[in-house]
Order: C-alpha cells, then structure tokens, then sequence
C-alpha cells in the first residue's frame, strides 16, 4: 500500500476513516436521491449527476451502523471503482492528509476473533484519533459475485 498517497478523511458514526484520493472524482452537497424498489439497504438510490445516474451507497449502512438523516455536514463523495461513479453518503467529509507511515498498522483481529473485513487496509494515528484506512475496491466488490449491485441488477 502506497501510504505516500493524499487520503480523504470522512467521518462515519462519529468514526475517522480515510479512503484514497485516487478514486475520489467530487464531493457534492447532498440532493434529491430516487429510490429503486427492492434495493438492498446500503443501496440509498440514484442520484443525477450532470445527466448520468449515480448509485449512492449509505457507508452507514455498509459498514453495519445505524442509518440516520441527513443533516448541514452529510455529503456525497463520488467515487470511481472498476470504471464506475459510485456515491458514498458520509456523515462528514474532513480533510486531504497525508499518513504518517511509522503510525500504520495492519490489523491482527482476524485471527483472533474470525474476522475477515477485506475492506479495512489498517489503522493509523492522525491528530491523536485512531483513523482506519478503507479500500473501496474490495468495500464494493469488484462488482461481480457478490459485489454491491448484485441485489439491485
């Protein structure tokens, strides 16, 4: 992992995490979202983005938290993976920053507890908060066998 790279900070469920800047495209004010029957629960909807549909993903909801309602600081962060627009709703997006390397760590809680989250690259210090480091790639699944649009194509 190249933590050289810029990172976004987002705030979810009053976590930090930071994704890479790489696949960050715009961060919009949220707007009106058309919802899609049937859709899975981190599956908010389709938002129009300058004539295009853009799913927006609920990290609440993909990350096991509790949904709540928007307010003056949620924003959608407009991704790109695998060629594609995806929107992340984040309760509040920070700042660009760079990782110091000697705080990174991987983490060792699967072999102690069977846990296996992919999505979760490691931890790191940032302002003296604990900040976990996310890769989109793997948090939306390459979009095949078992991918975030299974349920909702």
């Amino acid at each position: 992992m190249d933590l050289t790279a810029p990172f976004l900070t987002l705030e979810i469920d009053d976590g930090l995490y930071a994704i890479s800047i790489d696949h960050v495209r715009e961060i919009l004010d949220v707007r009106e979202i058309t919802r899609l029957p049937n859709a899975p629960m981190h599956l908010m909807g389709l938002i129009d983005l300058r004539g295009s549909s853009i799913p927006i993903a609920d990290m609440r909801s993909l990350m096991g938290f509790m949904s709540t309602y928007d307010d003056a600081n949620t924003r959608f962060v407009v991704v790109e993976v695998a060629d594609r627009l995806i929107g992340l709703r984040c309760d509040k997006v920070r700042e660009v920053i760079r990782i110091d390397e000697g705080s990174f760590e991987t983490i060792e809680l699967d072999r102690l507890l069977n846990w296996r989250e992919r999505a979760v690259l490691g931890t790191a210090r940032y302002n003296k908060r604990p900040l976990t480091l996310l890769d989109i790639s793997e948090l939306f699944g390459g979009f095949g066998g078992g991918g975030f649009f299974e349920a909702a194509e």
